[in-house]
């Protein structure tokens, strides 16, 4: 199952304090995340102080499409990754650690935002893309709150955060950065949903199952 929907923000706050009536514990439809969209976007802004300056496009994928999409570690040295793993006990000699890897990823994704075009999803940098087990589509708005300020960094910063060419700790220092920030506007969003907004926040869903490998590394 897939969609794509183009979506576009209102300036200014009006749509801050709106009450929405969507009902996610049957799922959401076009519609309604038209809706929470348009509203968790205004909410950003407020939070960040920053305004969207492009249309948002909101997309929905299967865990099985958006897979391939994941880097894993290493990935140019297969050989050192599967007997890195296997000496840890978490892959075996049957499995390919570099598709576990990439299991594992995609299989603990809620969503994420790309930085560079991806042909094969129709997907351009600062989408948003949320990721859906089959029959399932429902999401959290907090979710889309956190992958909202990874699009303004792309729209703002022109920022390639999924590129961070150099040692270990320079890539580290600037995921931190990165997801330091969306982290800390989804606590602020957060705190604001448990307190004067009303929040769409549907019951947290089983994820289709993982291999045992991709279960012991996550």
């Amino acid at each position: 199952m897939s969609e794509h929907s183009s979506l576009t923000g209102r300036r200014g706050y009006a749509l801050v304090s709106l009450s929405l009536d969507i009902d996610a514990s049957d799922g959401l439809d076009r519609a309604e995340s038209a809706r929470l969209l348009n509203r968790t976007i205004a909410r950003v802004e407020l939070l960040r102080g920053v305004e969207f300056t492009e249309p948002v496009d909101l997309n929905f994928r299967t865990r099985s499409e958006v897979a391939p999409l994941f880097p894993a570690d290493n990935v140019s040295r297969p050989a050192a990754v599967n007997a890195y793993y296997e000496a840890l006990g978490l892959v075996g000699e049957d499995r390919d650690a570099v598709g576990v890897l990439r299991e594992k990823q995609a299989g603990g994704a809620a969503a994420f935002v790309v930085s560079r075009p991806v042909p094969q999803l129709d997907l351009q940098p600062g989408d948003v893309t949320v990721v859906i087990d089959e029959g399932q589509s429902a999401y959290a708005e907090t979710t889309l709150a956190h992958e909202l300020v990874h699009t303004l960094q792309v729209q703002q910063l022109e920022f390639p955060y999924t590129q961070a060419p150099g040692s270990t700790d320079s890539f580290n220092a600037r995921r931190g950065v990165v997801e330091g920030e969306a982290s800390h506007v989804g606590y602020r969003y957060q705190r604001r949903c448990a307190t004067d907004w009303s929040c769409v926040s549907p019951e947290a869903s089983e994820s289709e199952g993982l291999s045992t490998a991709a279960t012991g590394l996550l």
